[in-house]
């Protein structure tokens, strides 16, 4: 239940301190995902570099995938819950939260929560 799978090279994959993927499904195909201290991600999230040119037919769509340029950066202290899709190029600054079932790609501002169910909605975190 807590064994991520990556599909790509590991060493794209670069961790900060106390970060819980649980069972993530990582694509590092088409960049690097850099993911900052303290964030944890909920069952079942994907965090997907990769991509195919939907321009192209048959198996040249399939087999047609940028090695590089769609990176994903995710901040300190994120959580990215239940059944997440991250699409990259993202980044996720600092202290941000992504419900469940959402699709994220672009830009998330710093301590934002944001749901991608039925319509976009952020909204700013007041701290205590």
């Amino acid at each position: 239940m807590h064994t991520y799978k990556i599909w790509g090279k590991e060493d794209r994959l670069i961790l900060g301190n106390n970060v819980h993927l649980n069972n993530a499904m990582i694509n590092t195909v088409s960049g690097s995902i850099y993911i900052g201290d303290n964030t944890f991600l909920g069952h079942g999230v994907s965090l997907l570099t990769g991509t195919h040119d939907y321009r192209k037919t048959g198996l040249e769509r399939q087999s047609e995938v940028p090695i590089d340029g769609r990176d994903i950066i995710i901040g300190k202290g994120v959580w990215i819950a239940s059944n997440a899709l991250i699409i990259g190029p993202c980044e996720i600054r600092d202290n941000s939260v992504i419900a469940a079932n959402s699709v994220i790609t672009g830009v998330i501002e710093e301590g934002c929560v944001v749901s991608t169910i039925n319509e976009i909605k952020k909204k700013k975190i007041r701290f205590n």
